[in-house]
């Protein structure tokens, strides 16, 4: 078989290995895989295509085409991809390879290893169809593109360092690439392609493609399959062989690998048209013209409106809201929930209270109502707010609007709002229902893994430790909560051959542990002039063995394109004589738009490191991907002044509704953060989630009271597809 090449002889590296992929597959979907030398490509070579915005792929290959295997046998040899489209025409790749044993110190002689590493590339492709136009960059029957790219940016060794300039023209199912790159020339091989280079690829089904390239080193054919498994995931393999032997790269090569779209499935499933079952109608007014056909009678229903009222509260109610206020306006209703099982996406509680309407409207008469108005709360407190309605029957146009249709009566059937509650309806309002199934003292519990680990260090290839957290939030009061987590281990690796030698051994430490328990308390701070300028106060345990307070800050404009957040806290720690004390200021723009934020932070971080931070951050759907680089120190704790960069993925980890058993809801991590870090330039490099890294603040204002940074009106008309979907689920999952 052609990955017989792949041995790796610790099966700790193998779990970890198989677990990492298994991991970005289940959360896991693009027409090319990633290729081993870091870019979407043919087979080694490069095309001018890129990665879909908004997509993330992992591919494991059984060969480092630059090289050959040093030690066969011994360990393993191949390399690991994990690339991201940012924007279209924009992809970032990170590469780490490995060539001989995995664990053992390559300091120290008789470790049967080359060096491991870890390396970061990108590929812009130009925007020809802006540029030219449509009629000549893409007239249906040859499309061109034209892209730049870069291999192993960055870092003290780049032993794989290429830039290179390749265009591709695409005709139905044929593919042509030819392009040009320059690369260092080392004993360790260099970059991969130094000169002119071409491929091709001829897609004979929907799965299977016939490959060729050249790439100034060796010819290669092979043959490519994908296969969509999931409405969000595409599985990719691969296999070629080259037919010259110019050079010791490995004859044969296989690929695994698997491209992930974030939020395709609900995408389509939006575009689908309506499901067939009967919809509630209602009477329309005198002056519309065509009336709906007549519909079965309904059955008695109550006419007083604080009846409606109690009708509409217990819907919502059944539909995972608690803390119910319902109020008649002269032109609809309003209502005013915290979503409680709806965390993961402020969306999907909008999407949940349409449905709740509409599931009221088959018990009474709410036709009438021109308008209909959300309010979700968190804690008490609003967050944010929904309109919906037209110039006859908000029931009508929630109809159309699921239906795929914007407008209502020419008019738009749907509008966010930052700030619910100065809307001249709430002026009006006559609270009928008040506080309807509270669930203060109630708890909300929410399960998660934990994980340390480090990877691609000159000191072994993988360590870890594996574990999981239960937290709790409990709502005691208005924007008071009480909010923990305690962790246990599961298992930890102990793969690193010198024990002495390797001093940043990762691990939870006890089997079991407490972790944070902490008071909060949020609250606008000055609604009458800054709406959106918000505080919160927290005090108590923020980990094991870290307890102090921390003040919070957080302002956004209100088309959330500039934003501000401020942390000033101090923190404790029984074992540490120095006392933390960070003071931090983040300041955010979105230049072109709302998926995209720049981030500056400047101040004392929390090891007491003075210096900056600047990150991107790129909004997908659920998902969040940041990249970032930050100079800081020195300090009481950190010695040095040094240079990090790294980047983290944020990810839901269960269904978009949580579990409710009894008063209690029981939910997987609304998102999970998983990432590395690694110094800038420095010979002792090891690998790890985040150097210094320090507990946060599990449920703060960026969490819940800004939706994950995606409260912001733009973004949310942009991901409204989610709203459509979440509202068709809940009002048919009531009709069975």
């Amino acid at each position: 078989m052609m990955l017989k090449n792949l041995q790796i002889s610790s099966w700790r590296a193998q779990v970890w290995l198989v677990g990492l992929a298994v991991a970005l597959f289940a959360l896991s979907a693009g027409a090319q895989p990633l290729a081993p030398s870091g870019y979407t490509g043919v087979i080694n070579t490069p095309t001018a295509l890129t990665m879909k915005s908004g997509s993330m792929g992992l591919a494991l290959t059984n060969s480092i085409p630059e090289f050959h295997a040093l030690y066969p046998g011994v360990g393993g040899f191949g390399g690991l991809n994990l690339g991201f489209g940012l924007v279209e025409g924009l992809e970032a790749v990170g590469r780490l390879t490995f060539n001989g044993d995995l664990n053992c110190d390559t300091y120290l002689a008789g470790c049967q290893s080359s060096t491991r590493d870890l390396s970061v590339g990108g590929k812009y492709q130009l925007p020809l169809e802006k540029i030219f136009g449509a009629t000549i960059a893409n007239n249906g029957y040859l499309r061109p593109d034209l892209a730049v790219g870069i291999t192993d940016y960055g870092g003290a060794a780049t032993l794989y360092r290429q830039k290179y300039v390749v265009g591709s023209l695409t005709s139905g199912p044929v593919v042509l690439s030819a392009g040009t790159a320059s690369s260092i020339d080392s004993s360790h091989g260099g970059g991969l392609i130094n000169g002119k280079f071409g491929s091709a690829i001829l897609k004979l089904t929907d799965h299977f493609s016939l490959l060729a390239e050249t790439d100034t080193r060796e010819r290669r054919a092979g043959i490519s399959w994908s296969h969509r498994i999931t409405g969000n995931a595409d599985l990719h393999l691969a296999a070629s062989k080259k037919f010259t032997h110019h050079t010791d790269q490995q004859a044969s090569q296989a690929t695994v690998g698997q491209t992930y779209y974030f939020g395709r499935g609900d995408k389509e499933s939006a575009a689908q048209p309506l499901d067939t079952r009967p919809w509630p109608t209602v009477p329309l007014a005198a002056s519309q013209p065509q009336p709906p056909p007549p519909e079965p009678r309904p059955e008695p229903e109550p006419t007083s409106d604080h009846d409606k009222a109690r009708a509409l509260a217990e819907v919502f109610s059944q539909n995972g809201f608690s803390d119910v206020d319902v109020g008649k306006t002269p032109s609809g209703w309003i209502v005013r929930a915290e979503p409680r099982v709806w965390r993961q996406n402020r969306l999907d509680a909008f999407g949940a209270a349409m449905a709740s309407f509409m599931l009221a409207a088959r018990k009474v008469n709410i036709s009438d109502a021109s308008q209909l108005s959300i309010a979700v709360t968190f804690m008490g407190q609003s967050v944010g707010g929904m309109s919906v309605g037209g110039p006859f029957s908000a029931l009508d146009c929630i109809k159309d609007y699921l239906k795929g249709n914007d407008l209502c009566m020419g008019a738009r059937a749907l509008s966010f709002h930052y700030e619910q509650e100065r809307l001249p309806d709430f002026a009006q309002v006559q609270w009928l229902i008040r506080g309807e199934h509270s669930k203060r003292f109630m708890p909300q519990f929410e399960i998660s893994p934990a994980a340390s680990y480090t990877a691609g260090t000159e000191f072994g290839l993988f360590d870890y430790s594996i574990g999981t957290t239960l937290g709790w939030e409990v709502p005691l009061a208005r924007g008071l909560f009480w909010q923990g987590f305690r962790a246990r281990l599961i298992t930890e690796s102990d793969d690193f051959k010198d024990k002495n030698s390797y001093f940043r051994r990762v691990g939870m430490g006890e089997a079991s542990r407490p972790g944070a328990n902490l008071l909060g308390y949020q609250q606008r701070l000055l609604p009458s002039v800054f709406p959106r300028l918000w505080g919160q106060l927290m005090k108590g345990d923020l980990g094991y063995k870290t307890s102090g307070q921390q003040f919070n800050g957080y302002w956004a404009s209100e088309d959330g394109k500039y934003r501000m957040t401020w942390v000033r806290g101090e923190w404790h720690n029984p074992e540490m004589v120095q006392v933390r004390r960070p003071n931090i200021l983040n300041l955010g723009v979105r230049p072109f738009d709302s998926n995209f934020q720049v981030t500056y932070a400047t101040g004392r971080f929390h090891n007491n490191d003075t210096g900056h931070r600047i990150s991107t951050s790129f909004s997908f759907d659920d998902y969040g991907l940041q990249f970032f680089w930050r100079k800081t120190g020195p300090s009481d704790i950190l010695p040095n002044r040094n240079a990090y960069m790294g980047f983290s993925l944020t990810l839901p980890l269960g269904p978009k509704q949580a579990l409710t058993l009894g008063p209690t809801t029981w939910r997987l991590r609304d998102r999970w953060e998983v990432g590395v870090e690694t110094k800038v330039g420095q010979k002792d490099n090891y690998i790890e989630p985040f150097y210094g890294a320090y507990p946060g603040i599990r449920h703060s204002l960026d969490t819940d009271v800004f939706d994950f940074n995606r409260n912001d009106v733009p973004l949310m008309e942009a991901n409204a597809y989610r709203l459509r979907v979440t509202a068709r689920e809940v009002y048919q999952a009531a009709q069975k």
